[in-house]
């Protein structure tokens, strides 16, 4: 790992631990029960509630059939990031799922972004860190000479090419990639308070 990767790494992990994210909890003001209405409104207890902290992270790295397109430097970076994590008091490996080589399939980042939607709750705080090739989506066939790009429902890209994150089979099948409309769906549905994702 180059010291501009270590650099990012450093950066990245202490932009979330500390850039503008709050303490480990957070308390919310409700009412307490009184009787009286006035004393209702002038007293008050704070009911605190945890804060946890969960992360996805996904390197590649390596990819089927396509060894000029490995690049190791990804699964040493995302391994770094998970130890850095786990330095903060906030982070604990129950909290963090790990997806990378050749278990970065198309069907198992999906269920990662299950998982993460199915932890969190609106306490919380979600990093999605995803790394690999990135690509537009285009139908390619050398044999014939096909070069199409491919904007796959809902219709909605300018150029007419979906966006795509290459997956480990990726390389060999365009539709098994994460498309950009399928991991926007998943980052939308996700309760928590504070999302981070690169």
């Amino acid at each position: 790992m180059s010291v501009y990767d270590k650099i990012i790494v450093v950066a990245l992990t202490g932009f979330f631990l500390a850039g503008g994210f709050s303490p480990s909890q957070s308390c919310l003001f409700l009412p307490q029960k009184n009787a009286e209405a006035e004393l209702a409104e002038k007293n008050t207890e704070f009911v605190c509630s945890d804060v946890e902290y969960w992360g996805l992270l996904v390197a590649v790295g390596v990819y089927k059939d396509h060894p000029d397109a490995d690049r190791y430097s990804m699964l040493s970076e995302v391994e770094d990031l998970y130890n850095n994590l786990l330095l903060s008091d906030w982070w604990s490996e129950d909290h963090i799922k790990v997806v990378k080589g050749e278990d970065a399939t198309f069907l198992n980042i999906l269920n990662g972004l299950t998982w993460l939607n199915k932890m969190v709750d609106k306490n919380d705080f979600s990093l999605v860190y995803i790394t690999t090739h990135g690509d537009s989506l285009h139908f390619r066939n050398k044999k014939l000479g096909l070069n199409i790009p491919l904007d796959l429902l809902p219709f909605d890209e300018e150029d007419f090419s979906d966006e795509i994150l290459v997956t480990y089979y990726g390389f060999n099948n365009p539709f098994v990639n994460l498309r950009d409309d399928i991991l926007n769906f998943f980052l939308s549905k996700l309760r928590s308070r504070g999302v981070s994702y690169c």
